[in-house]
C-alpha cells in the first residue's frame, strides 16, 4: 500500500503531532502554511496541519479530531512588533507565510482597538508594525521595535476563549483510521515532551527554559 502524504509546518511547535508519525505508512513533508494551502488545493497532500482560517472558506476540507496547535493566552510564536503608539500604526508589515495569524491580527486591532492601518505583504516601503509567526518569532532579533503584542494573549484577554491556529485536515473521504493514526502520534508526543525539550535544549537551538515554558504552559494540542 502507498504511504499517505502528510503536509505539515516546519516550526518547532509541529513536533508532538508529526514526530512519532510511523514512517512505514506516513510522509512528512514540511511547508510554511502559505504553501501548505497551495499544495493541498491540488491534492499533493492526503491529509495537511492546515491553517484554520482555510477551512472556513472551503466546504469540501473536513477537519479530522485527532490534533490542533491552539493556545489560551500566550502563545509565544505570534506576535505583532510595533514602534509608537499603537494607535498611531499606520502601516504594518504581514508575514507572508502565515494565514491565520495575519486575520487574527486584522481582527484584534479592528475589533478590539478599532484600528485599520495598511496592511502590507512585501517590504516595498516602510512600516511601523511587524507580524512574525512560528520560530522566527520566538528567537528572532526585533530590538528595532519597541513593543510588541503576543496574538494568544491577546485574544484570550478580550474573549476569554482558545484560539485555533491550524488543524488535520483532509479532502478524502476514506483514509482508512487516519484520525487513530494521528491521535496515537499526537499522545506518543504529549508524554514525550521533556525528552523533546530535553534535545532541543542540548543543540543550543532555545534556551532550555524558553521552549519548556513554550510547550508546557503555551501550547495547547
Amino acid at each position: 500500500m502507498d504511504k499517505l502524504i502528510i503536509g505539515s509546518v516546519p516550526y518547532t511547535n509541529s513536533i508532538p503531532l508529526t514526530h512519532f508519525l510511523p514512517p512505514d505508512l506516513i510522509q512528512v513533508q514540511y511547508e510554511v502554511p502559505s504553501v501548505l494551502i497551495k499544495k493541498f488545493e491540488t491534492k499533493q497532500y492526503d491529509v495537511a496541519l492546515l491553517p484554520v482560517y482555510e477551512v472556513f472558506k472551503n466546504p469540501n476540507y473536513s477537519i479530522i479530531p485527532a490534533a490542533c496547535i491552539g493556545s489560551h493566552g500566550p502563545v509565544q510564536s505570534v506576535k505583532f512588533f510595533f514602534n509608537g503608539p499603537l494607535g498611531q500604526i499606520k502601516k504594518v508589515l504581514l508575514d507572508k507565510h502565515s494565514v491565520t495569524s495575519n486575520h487574527l491580527l486584522q481582527v484584534i486591532l479592528k475589533k478590539f482597538y478599532g484600528l485599520t492601518p495598511q496592511w502590507m505583504t512585501e517590504e516595498t516601503e516602510s512600516y511601523q508594525g511587524l507580524l512574525k509567526i512560528g520560530d522566527n518569532a520566538l528567537t528572532g532579533d526585533f530590538k528595532n521595535f519597541e513593543n510588541q503584542i503576543d496574538l494568544g494573549r491577546e485574544w484570550t484577554q478580550h474573549t476569554q476563549t482558545s484560539f485555533v491556529y491550524p488543524v488535520w485536515v483532509t479532502q478524502t473521504a476514506n483514509l482508512n483510521g487516519i484520525h487513530h493514526v494521528l491521535y496515537k502520534a499526537l499522545q506518543n508526543g504529549l508524554n514525550s515532551i521533556q525528552e523533546i525539550v530535553n534535545q532541543l535544549a542540548s543543540q543550543n537551538i532555545f534556551p532550555r527554559q524558553m521552549i519548556e515554558e513554550y510547550f508546557k504552559i503555551n501550547l495547547r494540542y
